[in-house]
């Protein structure tokens, strides 16, 4: 009877779990999306790789901690290779940065001319260097 985004206000958390557990089904429901989709990527050959070498998918939640929607801890994520631009394989603490870090990348990974992202505080100039090829 609740959409995802109006459970994660008014489900209470279990206090056995420590957590909302229908919040939790509905967000390991689109991890569970998110990891086929990339499988499926995966399993399309393109030329000397798949589809998914040659790919660049940005994917993130709306917040780190449901309940109160907040932002900071928030996971993101970058998928493929961007036809050999990105590393793999790396876990990127964010240790403060703003988030839009990732999507300055992504940007500036696909050939984007652009020096900054994001406004007010998120503003940023800083690619996650560590990860592009």
């Amino acid at each position: 009877t609740y959409t995802h985004h109006l459970l994660t206000h008014e489900e209470g958390i279990d206090p056995h779990l420590g957590y909302q557990p229908l919040s939790f089904w509905f967000n390991k429901a689109c991890m569970e999306g998110f990891a086929s989709y990339l499988e499926t990527l995966s399993s399309i050959r393109e030329g000397a790789g798949t589809l998914l070498d040659n790919c660049l998918i940005f994917a993130t939640s709306e917040s780190a901690y449901a309940r109160l929607h907040t932002i900071d801890g928030t996971p993101v994520f970058l998928a493929g290779k961007a036809g050999g631009r990105v590393k793999t394989g790396f876990h990127v603490a964010g240790n403060g940065d703003p988030v839009t870090r990732v999507g300055l990348t992504a940007m500036r990974v696909m050939g984007v001319p652009i020096e900054k992202w994001g406004t007010n505080a998120l503003q940023t100039t800083k690619p996650l260097t560590e990860i592009m090829a």
